[in-house]
């Protein structure tokens, strides 16, 4: 509604993997939420009623996940990084175009 307040919430890669808990601050003080493991960057968790008065309605506050990694990370750090992603097989771009395997695989099914 036009009565939401928004307000960017930067966590870091612990934080957003293990959840937490936070104080916020809102138009009408610091309250308490929950981050619910797994959150990722450009997720949304609302604090209902904790926007702004309009008349017979409140508006909520909307937190925007901002998962950030320090800029002091080592190499140690990123070889950790990188240990996870193979470990878990995690690629963040899965489904959003062919691989070059898929791609692959696909030529030699269409021959």
């Amino acid at each position: 509604s036009g009565f939401d307040v928004y307000l960017d919430l930067p966590l870091s890669p612990a934080e957003a993997a293990a959840g937490c808990q936070l104080d916020v601050p809102t138009v009408r003080g610091g309250v308490g939420v929950r981050v619910p493991a797994g959150v990722h960057t450009g997720q949304q968790i609302r604090l209902r009623g904790q926007g702004l008065d309009g008349g017979p309605v409140r508006g909520h506050q909307i937190l925007c996940v901002q998962v950030q990694l320090s800029t002091e990370l080592s190499q140690e750090h990123i070889e950790v990084l990188r240990k996870m992603d193979e470990e878990t097989c995690f690629n963040p771009r899965s489904g959003l175009w062919p691989t070059e395997q898929e791609e692959a695989g696909q030529s030699a099914a269409e021959s």
